[in-house]
């Protein structure tokens, strides 16, 4: 159905914008709602007159209202996360959950938008990892952060919605250029324990998802993970010394420098992806992969920081609210 017109919402964050090239990829008319900033107009200029864009607030009736003319399905990628959604509670149900119901609302009311994708996140089942792996979709979700528990009342607000609607549970899926990460300073890997399992999935796979989600009358009605698969199964410590020699610092940040628990701690698991596979055929990067393209795209940067290594890795680890108190 090349003639669908999907509303996305978020389109310029760091999800949004590979989920926007694949729907270009296939001939789709695009709408985008995305709040107005110096970055997103930067990146919104990028696509010229490929797309329509509406620029306004996911909480402003209006707003949608303006961005659903002529729309035949909306992927809502919009939502405050953490850390800055666990410093502002009430900001983050207004947005991740007031933000869903304007939307559902203005679908509702909408004479042609029925067909609603949203992203959630794994961490709605909170930490878990006192159990075997894989996670399923039909686990009960166990929510211990206000991310958690926001993505869970928005998920409900749009199963009794009506709607035909999908919901994509994303696991781990950090940009390619940390620095443009933004959300997480450095002090977040130091959070989680380092024999806890992790799943990555890439964000090109993540966008993939996304874009063959439209299309897709099995997954109507279905909460789906979107994992990376067994080649992007690892462990925290695995996960962040990957990453740091991707960048140029060497070496294995030592264990004591992390969250002590008896438990592993981290939000979800491994999870179960057979179905989301069959459905969405997304899973195309792994864990290699992406380090890979961390290390390609470092260039010049990675040798540079490598002649500092030591000092760099020293920087980081006092950071480590864990070694500072030993």
């Amino acid at each position: 159905m090349a003639s669908q017109h999907v509303l996305l919402t978020g389109a310029f964050g760091h999800i949004g914008q590979g989920t926007l090239q694949k729907l270009l990829a296939k001939g789709y008319r695009i709408t985008c709602l995305d709040r107005k900033t110096a970055l997103t107009a930067e990146v919104a200029n990028n696509f010229g007159d490929k797309v329509s864009v509406v620029w306004g607030d996911i909480c402003d009736p209006e707003s949608v209202k303006a961005a659903l003319v002529g729309v035949d399905t909306v992927i809502h990628l919009v939502g405050l996360i953490p850390p800055n959604s666990e410093k502002d509670p009430e900001l983050t149900h207004k947005i991740n959950c007031g933000g869903t119901e304007t939307v559902v609302t203005a679908m509702a009311d909408s004479g042609t938008a029925k067909r609603l994708i949203f992203a959630s996140t794994i961490g709605v089942f909170g930490k878990v990892q006192d159990r075997e792996p894989p996670l399923t979709s039909e686990a009960p979700v166990s929510p211990d952060d206000h991310y958690g528990r926001s993505k869970v009342a928005a998920e409900e607000i749009i199963k009794s919605s009506g709607l035909d609607w999908t919901i994509l549970r994303i696991c781990a899926s950090p940009p390619l250029e940390i620095e443009k990460g933004a959300a997480h300073g450095p002090e977040v890997i130091f959070e989680w324990s380092p024999d806890a399992r992790i799943e990555f999935v890439h964000g090109d796979d993540v966008s993939t998802a996304f874009a063959n989600t439209v299309d897709c009358v099995g997954a109507i009605g279905k909460v789906l993970a979107l994992g990376g698969g067994s080649t992007c199964q690892t462990n925290v410590m695995k996960f962040v010394t990957s990453m740091l020699n991707a960048n140029g610092i060497r070496g294995v940040l030592p264990k004591e420098a992390f969250r002590p628990s008896k438990i592993p701690e981290f939000y979800g698991d491994w999870v179960e992806t057979v179905e989301s596979q069959r459905l969405l055929n997304y899973q195309n990067h792994s864990f290699d992969d992406f380090i890979q393209h961390i290390r390609d795209g470092a260039g010049i940067k990675r040798h540079l920081i490598g002649l500092i290594s030591s000092l760099a890795k020293k920087s980081l680890l006092k950071h480590s609210p864990y070694l500072s108190k030993k």
